[in-house]
Formats: structure tokens, sequence, C-alpha cells
């Protein structure tokens, strides 16, 4: 049985639980105007998920938020590219920074 509606009657990490814990199988497709996302799921599990929404990189946004630098988001991609050569996953912006950028330090200075 589909299951449709808006996030009123369901929240996100409502519906997460209710295809985890049913082992469902399927895509959650998610719009808004004309972004949407899909989260695939198989056997309850997160398998795979993409978007169309269009909005400038973290970096740029971080630069333009004036908590980073230009020179440090490329030396955060040049350590991220380093890394993923040798298959970590871990990246961390350069030694340089000045202070670190937490995501509630930078939501609340760009709502």
């Amino acid at each position: 049985m589909p299951l449709k509606g808006g996030l009123r009657e369901f929240s996100l990490p409502d519906l997460f639980q209710l295809i985890h814990f049913g082992k469902k199988n399927g895509t959650l497709v998610i719009t808004n105007g004309d972004s949407k996302g899909y989260v695939c799921f198989r056997n309850g599990n997160i398998f795979f998920a993409t978007h169309n929404w269009r909005r400038p990189p973290l970096g740029e946004r971080l630069v333009q938020a004036g908590m980073v630098t230009d020179e440090q988001v490329h030396e955060a991609l040049d350590l991220q590219r380093a890394s993923a050569r040798n298959n970590a996953w871990e990246t961390s912006f350069a030694s340089s920074a000045t202070s670190a950028v937490s995501p509630s330090k930078y939501l609340s200075r760009n709502r």
C-alpha cells in the first residue's frame, strides 16, 4: 500500500522508522515545488539517495557567511581529494582555520 501525504501528517524520522522497521523496499520521493529528492530503500535500509536541488556548494556558502576563507576551502578540498585517493572518508578543514565551524553556528548565521 503506497503512502502519500504531506510532512504535516508524517515527519521524516517517523517515515524512516516505519520503512526501516517494516523492512520495506521502494523509493521515498520528497517534493518541494520543482525540487525533488529520492531516498531508495531495500529491506528497510537506505541504499541510495539523490536530489535535483540546486544550491551553492557548502564551501562557497561558508565563505559567503564569512566563516572560512576561500583559501581554507581550497586547502580542505585538496585534503579531501588526497584522502579519497587513500580510501579515507574523513576530511577536515586545514589546521590554518581559526575556529571550527559547527552546524549550529552555521545555521544560526544563515537563517
